[in-house]
């Protein structure tokens, strides 16, 4: 399948999975994020890491500012994204939330690049990765934008892609391009699976 078609099928399966996903009550979503960031939180991986990256979840997506607030509090280093043109990203020090952060691009919550204190992406151990759907392979749906497949080439190879996602979200295939990445470990509220070498992973099966 060439890159246009490829192109087209996620834009439908998009818009597709986004009714699915608003249509989980918000209970639900609340439940299902609590239980995946407690899996994390039990990670060898997520206690050995010194700095962590996390989205600021908007709209139906997994709830992340209690776990923000909570890495903070355990002394993590947490850094957070702040779109800038051309699909790049930067990384702001997050130290407080919602402290600096404000309504940016997409009406996302982030720290404005003139008030952020920047950390290089080579420094974070893991990434906290947002997505609509995913499968057990590691396939990632994102939102069409291509921010997190450019900043991928940027992190160390052994830096973990860890990705929350509802379980009902977790399907079995996805169309994938050349420019599209897999990620280590998907996490929903029913589920742990880890992808690929668990050299890398270096994490107890915990979940």
């Amino acid at each position: 399948m060439d890159e246009a078609n490829i192109k087209a099928e996620k834009k439908a399966l998009r818009e597709k999975l986004t009714l699915k996903r608003k249509a989980i009550p918000l209970p639900e979503r609340l439940r299902a994020s609590e239980v995946i960031f407690d899996k994390i939180s039990g990670m060898a991986a997520y206690r050995a890491a010194k700095c962590i990256m996390i989205y600021v979840s908007f709209g139906e997506e997994i709830n992340t500012p209690p776990f923000i607030v909570k890495m903070i509090e355990e002394g993590k280093k947490v850094v957070t994204p702040i779109c800038l043109p051309e699909s790049q990203m930067a990384l702001a020090l997050t130290e407080s939330y919602p402290g600096k952060l404000r309504a940016g691009t997409w009406g996302i919550m982030e720290i404005p690049i003139g008030e952020a204190q920047t950390v290089e992406p080579r420094e974070v151990d893991i990434v906290i990765t947002p997505g609509l759907a995913f499968t057990p392979e590691g396939a990632r749906l994102g939102y069409g934008g291509g921010y997190y497949d450019r900043f991928f080439e940027l992190i160390r190879p052994d830096c973990l892609k860890i990705c929350p996602c509802y379980d009902e979200l977790i399907i079995p295939s996805l169309p994938t391009g050349f420019y599209d990445k897999p990620v280590d470990v998907v996490i929903s509220e029913k589920r742990t699976i880890f992808i690929g070498s668990m050299d890398k992973v270096n994490m107890d099966r915990v979940n």
